[in-house]
């Protein structure tokens, strides 16, 4: 389910310098900036799936990406809002060994699908990049008319000279503009970029918070201009409470029911005039209640507790810069922030543990949700389902006829 609604989306570039160490941190940045599209490099993930993605989505972000499985460092990725419709999109382009990217689109419109590519380079820049780059934009151009790239590219764009002269004459080429002209490093220059081909960015709204001392590169925050955006829809369910029903009263009403009970001339008449009372008894007891479930903002861990102390680091924040007193009283209210968190999510899955045991599917539920781990499909992958269907009925006319033959 989809509704389509205007919408400013606002997008964050940031080389994160890992977020394994730094999570909740790094997740803070984007629900305190109300971040809807991340592009992160230098994620240092190893896995498609760890306790980090699982954190990640906890607190309502979903995550696509690249990563290194046998050395450290590098990574891309996309993070988007649990709420936004977002399709992970190969792109196919072999032989790109100069860098990492992620891609993936949203659905605006029927005619619209916003393109997304996260890179990260690191290196020597050499010949083979722009070629690498060339054909991504190349076959990216093929797939969509609207196309942002972020990331971390290693190539100083605030100073002309051959490289970032080569870059901007390339992306040029396909229509793309450069959005970022500040320092995006702690030690200078402008590496982190942002190439927008069709305007869909808005251009004041661009903030680098060089006060942000979570990584050696200054996240930047920009918003898009309004335009239709595809959101999933919040489903829609109807509950019942069980637990506090008068079972003795319940009781009592069904026996009445029972015995005061005429039959029909039909069968399926005094199945459906029986049901009927039966479900106008239950409605006494436990009225149906429709609830609406929103795509999930926090934490299950999140309490007041912790939304105040979120309070106190974001006022803290916003003094940092007066004085080194204010400086060393913000990260001293960020660590207490980081630890509170830790310390909630620990308590929260222990409370969890504590109360099933002996039940060993909770736990391993608990297990695989702090994992990231998704139940494998256990049916057999057929595109054709009535060849599927035969399979399954020879499967069990062939097990029958062997228990038969053994007797």
């Amino acid at each position: 389910m989809k509704h389509s609604i205007m919408s400013q989306l606002k997008i964050m570039v940031w080389n994160a310098r890992s977020i394994n160490n730094k999570c909740a941190d790094t997740m803070c940045l984007l629900q305190d900036n109300v971040i809807d599209i991340a592009f992160l490099t230098e994620t240092w993930l190893t896995d498609h799936t760890n306790a980090t993605t699982a954190d990640i989505k906890s607190y309502g972000y979903a995550i696509i990406h690249e990563y290194r499985a046998d050395y450290k460092g590098g990574g891309a990725a996309l993070l988007f809002k649990c709420n936004l419709q977002y399709h992970p999109i190969k792109l196919k382009v072999s032989g790109i060994t100069t860098f990492e990217f992620t891609s993936a689109n949203i659905t605006c419109t029927a005619d619209m699908n916003v393109l997304l590519i996260s890179i990260y380079r690191t290196g020597s820049v050499v010949k083979k990049f722009f070629e690498d780059l060339d054909n991504l934009l190349g076959v990216a151009s093929l797939k969509s008319d609207y196309i942002l790239v972020g990331g971390d590219f290693n190539i100083h764009m605030e100073t002309i000279n051959e490289h970032s002269s080569q870059l901007g004459q390339l992306t040029s080429s396909y229509g793309f503009n450069q959005l970022i002209d500040q320092r995006t490093h702690i030690n200078g220059g402008t590496i982190d970029l942002l190439f927008d081909n069709s305007n869909l960015l808005d251009f004041e709204t661009l903030n680098v918070k060089s006060d942000c001392s979570l990584s050696d590169h200054f996240p930047v925050i920009c918003s898009s201009k309004n335009f239709h955006v595809n959101l999933k829809k919040p489903k829609c369910i109807a509950t019942r409470d069980f637990k506090s029903i008068d079972k003795d009263q319940l009781s009592s009403d069904i026996f009445n029911i029972v015995g005061k009970f005429v039959t029909c001339s039909t069968f399926s008449s005094s199945c459906s005039k029986f049901f009927d009372e039966m479900n106008s008894i239950l409605d006494e007891h436990a009225p149906l209640t429709k609830k609406t479930i929103s795509f999930a903002s926090h934490a299950p861990w999140f309490d007041s507790e912790y939304k105040n102390q979120r309070k106190l680091r974001r006022k803290a924040e916003k003094h940092k810069n007066k004085s080194e007193y204010h400086m060393t009283l913000f990260e001293e209210i960020r660590s207490e922030t980081t630890i509170m968190a830790n310390l909630k999510k620990k308590q929260y899955y222990s409370n969890i543990l504590e109360n099933n045991k002996g039940n060993m599917r909770a736990v391993y539920n608990v297990v695989n949700r702090e994992l990231d781990r998704k139940k494998e499909n256990t049916l057999p992958a057929d595109d054709d389902i009535p060849q599927l269907c035969t399979k399954f009925n020879e499967f069990f006319n062939n097990k029958i006829v062997k228990i038969r033959e053994s007797f």
